[in-house]
């Protein structure tokens, strides 16, 4: 999913538009059949900052859990 370029002097990092396209194809821009794709890191920004919302729940609910497992 995640493409670092090391050939390069200048180093970058990215996701690879095509596999992207398959989970979330609101975020990549497929211009014509010969042109690159190319992705709109714009329109991840939600998806991942609910994903990190959802993990913080269950991470503050499994923290309860150990608390209250603990001091019995």
């Amino acid at each position: 999913f995640l493409t670092i370029d090391y050939d390069s002097s200048v180093k970058s990092l990215g996701f690879i538009a095509q596999e992207v396209y398959n989970v979330i194809p609101e975020a990549v821009n497929t211009g014509t059949t010969n042109e690159l794709w190319a992705m709109d890191y714009t329109k991840i920004i939600p998806i991942l900052t609910k994903a990190i919302q959802e993990q913080q729940a269950i991470i503050t609910a499994l923290t309860t859990r150990i608390a209250a497992l603990e001091a019995k």
